[in-house]
């Protein structure tokens, strides 16, 4: 069994660089766990591609081939220590990346466990997978996603917090996964919910 990261663009890891020297060094944002760190003190590490999922694609059971690609997310460390997660935007035409964000929180912390030191925790399964990270914005739901390009397998481990009636840490198939969501996605649109940005 192999569970890898994948490889970003090349550009991806000056873009990276960058963006995370000219965040910390702005002095625009205020982000508790950045505040006062020097940018050669911060690295970006263990970057992972982001696939957004939105409801509708939930409800009409067009399930994982209809998450897209938005972003490519890096953990930034100090002292082998994540302390915040920065994202870089991809244009859909160009596949041109632009720096998007840095946050902190829950889900950075939750992403840090389950992506290292060992991956192979994240699954008993044999299998050759990359690793991804799904996002349902509108449902709050972050999970990690081990694709098995060679045998079409996909595995979906959910990141704490996760919605009510969703095992964090738990391995689950799309089809399990989605007879949970499927109803959350179906309500949210009856009640007239719009899709929110970023999580």
């Amino acid at each position: 069994m192999t569970i890898r990261l994948s490889e970003p663009p090349s550009a991806a890891g000056d873009a990276a660089d960058s963006a995370l020297r000219s965040f910390v060094t702005s002095g625009r944002y205020r982000l508790r766990t950045l505040e006062g760190k020097s940018p050669d003190a911060v690295a970006p590490a263990q970057p992972h591609p982001v696939y957004n999922l939105g409801l509708q694609d939930i409800a009409d059971g067009r399930g994982l081939q209809a998450a897209a690609l938005t972003s490519w997310r890096f953990l930034l460390q100090q002292g082998g220590n994540t302390v915040a997660a920065m994202e870089l935007a991809v244009d859909k035409q160009s596949g041109a990346m632009s720096f998007a964000g840095v946050n902190a929180g829950p889900f950075v912390d939750s992403t840090a466990a389950a992506l290292g030191p060992d991956l192979g925790q994240l699954t008993p399964e044999p299998g050759d997978w990359a690793v991804r990270l799904l996002r349902i914005p509108a449902l709050y739901l972050y999970a990690v996603w081990l694709a098995d390009t060679a045998a079409g397998k996909d595995l979906l481990i959910p990141l704490a917090p996760a919605p009510d009636g969703i095992q964090a840490g738990r391995p689950y198939s799309w089809d399990e996964l989605s007879e949970v969501l499927l109803p959350l996605a179906r309500s949210r649109l009856a009640a007239g919910n719009t899709e929110p940005g970023r999580a």
